[in-house]
């Protein structure tokens, strides 16, 4: 019977790149156990356990403890954001376009616009929303894969308790 090695992991899963995201910018999440994580996160066990695991495989966390272990982060703050960027990957599963505006209850608003809600930047003309691949299914809008009015990015299903609606 032949061996097979796990390969080391190059990317961020798209969980372990919410953990490291929701580390930064929402709550410090050092000393944590997996199933906190998991009930914070709204996540099943063994998917926060591997993305436990694929932050401590790119040397981003280590785990400390006896059976209930505990996450820590190698870094903080810029340091840490700074040696996780060749990790990160592209959320967006494809891109489509159409000349409707979508209702904000269905749909994110993201890329330009939502920077611009955040900051000073001024806002587009152009709308651009994020939905989960889940979700496209319940638009029912005609879109088109060449350049329209608006861009629709279909996003990998990261986690629902993350995603903002205040914009």
């Amino acid at each position: 019977m032949p061996v097979t090695v796990p390969q080391k992991t190059e990317l961020l899963t798209p969980i372990a790149q919410l953990v490291l995201l929701y580390h930064l910018q929402k709550e410090i999440l050092n000393g944590f156990t997996t199933q906190q994580l998991t009930d914070k996160l709204n996540q099943t066990y063994r998917t926060m356990s591997r993305a436990i695991k694929n932050l401590e495989e790119l040397d981003l966390c280590n785990l400390t403890g006896g059976k209930e272990k505990q996450i820590h982060f190698t870094a903080r703050g810029k340091i840490l954001w700074l040696k996780a960027q060749s990790f990160f990957q592209n959320p967006a599963e494809r891109i489509v376009f159409t000349d409707e505006l979508l209702e904000v209850e269905k749909v994110y608003i993201s890329n330009i616009n939502a920077l611009a809600h955040y900051s000073m930047l001024n806002d587009e003309t152009r709308r651009y929303y994020t939905i989960y691949k889940n979700g496209v299914k319940n638009l029912a809008i005609e879109t088109n894969k060449y350049v329209r009015d608006n861009v629709i990015e279909i996003w990998v299903t990261i986690l629902n308790y993350y995603q903002t609606k205040d914009m």
